[in-house]
């Protein structure tokens, strides 16, 4: 597999083509069992998210803490995908463009796989839109 199929299928997949382990954080592509996507513990010194109004001051609870996935095909790494948990954990949103409040439509796209629930209203909630398709 490469690397531009991988891709392929990270923007072209969704959260019930995956077999989640919530507790390891772990999601397996079920068509092909060695593609697989691992969440890092999150650090909530170290990691706190700041400064950025759409992650904090948008809701309820102001803690937003960075998510950071990493994508592996067998042993081998394939990239690293970064991510915000706002709302105190709540719900998990892919990052706008830095300097606007627009998230790119592939990293859109990941999070649908990753963190599907209540991912639309979130987005609209924190003042945020989604590209167009790349």
């Amino acid at each position: 597999m490469t690397v531009e199929e991988v891709d392929k299928i990270l923007s072209s997949t969704s959260n019930s083509d995956w077999v989640e382990n919530e507790e390891l954080g772990a999601y397996t592509y079920r068509q092909d069992v060695l593609l697989r996507i691992q969440k890092h513990p999150i650090d909530y010194h170290a990691d706190k998210f700041r400064g950025e109004e759409w992650a904090t001051t948008m809701h309820a609870d102001p803690e937003a803490y960075r998510v950071v996935y990493d994508v592996f095909y067998g042993e081998s790494f394939i990239k690293t995908k970064q991510l915000v948990a706002v709302d105190g954990c709540r719900a998990i949103l892919p990052m706008p463009t830095f300097g606007t409040k627009e998230i790119p439509y592939r990293d859109y796209l990941f999070a649908k796989i990753v963190a599907p629930n209540n991912l639309d209203e979130y987005i609209n909630r924190s003042g945020l839109t989604v590209s167009n398709e790349d």
